[in-house]
């Protein structure tokens, strides 16, 4: 009974899934990041630090592309 209440709970499955992408993202974001500054020349870290600004000054746009990637998941394991 709980397994059929688990599937039926689309919100908590949604929400789930939004944070799990959210801390995967991060947690990829600050690996590329790790990477970037051990091969790269300091013009390309202070461009890094630059667009890591930005992003933090507007999310809008970081949030809809994590608002499009929900979406396109959602979709897709809805279509199996």
């Amino acid at each position: 009974m709980e397994a059929l209440a688990e599937k039926a709970d689309v919100k908590r499955q949604a929400r789930r899934k939004v944070e799990e992408t959210r801390q995967s993202v991060s947690e990829k974001k600050d690996e590329l990041l790790t990477k970037a500054r051990e091969a790269s020349p300091e013009n390309a870290t202070a461009a890094a630090t630059a667009a890591t600004q930005k992003a933090r000054e507007n999310p809008t746009p970081l949030a809809v592309a994590a608002g499009f990637l929900f979406g396109f998941m959602v979709g897709r394991l809805s279509r199996d």
